[in-house]
């Protein structure tokens, strides 16, 4: 992350008022989201450019396994899994160049998985296994 850059920490659960709502990430505007906590949301997830950092396995939100209350990584996006994750039944698009990063840990991600274009799926320091 550049010093132009900057992390948005959301210590506290989503409190969504409508059923639905999506949250959108982007690089434009230096956003990086690290989602520490369970949250509620019942829309999708979209990384345009930046970081998505998950440290709770209901991190992303109520999942379905469909695309309304999935995970977009767009080109430049990355899903980042800290410590052992067990992501289950969020579906993860991944387009033209998303990357699902397994940080520390190993982790498992058990819902389906839609892949568009070039894409990147790795472990720095861990272990990654998909359920899909």
């Amino acid at each position: 992350m550049t010093s132009a850059q900057k992390q948005v920490r959301l210590g506290a659960r989503f409190n969504e008022s409508a059923p639905g709502s999506n949250i959108i990430c982007n690089a434009s505007s230096g956003d990086d989201l690290d989602l520490a906590w369970p949250n509620n949301l019942s829309g999708s997830i979209t990384a345009n450019d930046c970081f998505l950092r998950v440290g709770n396995d209901a991190a992303l939100g109520s999942a379905d396994g469909t695309g309304a209350t999935g995970t977009i990584l767009n080109p430049g996006g990355r899903l980042v899994l800290v410590g052992s994750r067990n992501i289950a039944n969020e579906q993860l698009s991944m387009n033209m160049g998303g990357n699902l990063v397994v940080e520390t840990g190993s982790s498992i991600y058990s819902g389906p998985i839609v892949l568009t274009g070039t894409l990147g799926i790795g472990a720095q320091f861990g272990g990654f296994a998909s359920g899909a």
